[in-house]
């Protein structure tokens, strides 16, 4: 994939933003740094629950550095065939480092297990080690991003090989209200967006879009230009609970008093 410099937004909480920032700040001027003898290598891993930016984070790396970025599922790189989970990989890196780029490696866990995993074949420990060192083998005019939802089953050797480990938690109030206010696409009001922002803490980027837009399809279906205060603070309640399912007005407003006294005051849940 390419992308124009500047063309993909990215929308995390203010520490993992600056951290990201100050890693392209080492890249670009990793020329400057080596003449000085602080090399920097060019990879990041990154980790934390699942759907809380760490693709996006991939893409807006790539878009600021103007490098394309190739995608490689690690599951999709195992094969049941002896010799050919090596082989895949092989073919993976040859293919990266014949032109510059950025290579993100998806649900790495996938193979950059524990080598004293009992449970894995001794293929898989091997290609651990075959991993590593293509990934040291890549040049400076490559950059390496991993991403996982499960850093725990990580080798510890997997870890000394990136020079910036980035934990990618869930949006705060400032990434939620850009992230709501893009995906409702203009279906809420300002002061509706200030109420969720209220109640999604805790909420990843990916639940925060299906709320959005889910609110957003009602509204449509409906033939209405607007979300329905109630139905939106309804789904961001139900999705908090995590099972879908409708939920008595008491409990609804209890759950709403519990998770933002400050806007949900008993004046205004009374209303």
């Amino acid at each position: 994939k390419k992308f124009q410099r500047g063309s993909v937004p990215l929308f995390l909480s203010r520490d993992d933003k600056s951290a990201i920032d100050r890693f392209l700040t080492h890249y670009e001027a990793s020329e400057q740094l080596a003449e000085r003898g602080l090399d920097v290598a060019p990879s990041m891993l990154l980790y934390g629950p699942p759907g809380c930016g760490k693709s996006q984070a991939a893409q807006y790396i790539a878009s600021e550095v103007q490098l394309p970025l190739i995608i490689a599922r690690m599951d999709s790189l195992i094969s049941s065939y002896l010799g050919s989970t090596a082989k895949n990989l092989r073919m993976l890196f040859d293919f990266a480092s014949s032109h510059p780029c950025i290579l993100f490696l998806d649900e790495f866990d996938a193979l950059a297990k524990m080598r004293d995993d009992t449970r894995e074949l001794g293929e898989l420990k091997r290609v651990v080690i075959s991993l590593l060192q293509n990934i040291d083998a890549l040049g400076r005019d490559h950059l390496v991003i991993a991403a996982t939802n499960h850093e725990h089953l990580l080798d510890p050797a997997v870890w000394r090989r990136f020079s910036t480990k980035l934990h990618i938690g869930f949006p705060d109030e400032d990434a939620r209200r850009k992230l709501l206010a893009l995906y409702f696409r203009g279906f809420a009001s300002g002061s509706l967006i200030d109420r969720l922002v209220g109640v999604t803490e805790g909420l990843s980027g990916a639940q925060l879009k299906d709320l959005a837009e889910g609110c957003a399809r009602d509204a449509i279906l409906a033939k209405s230009d607007r979300v329905e205060y109630r139905e939106a603070i309804n789904a961001a309640i139900r999705m908090l609970a995590g099972n879908g399912k409708p939920q008595s007005l008491g409990k609804q407003m209890y759950a709403l008093y519990s998770k933002d006294k400050k806007t949900f005051t008993q004046a205004h849940l009374a209303e």
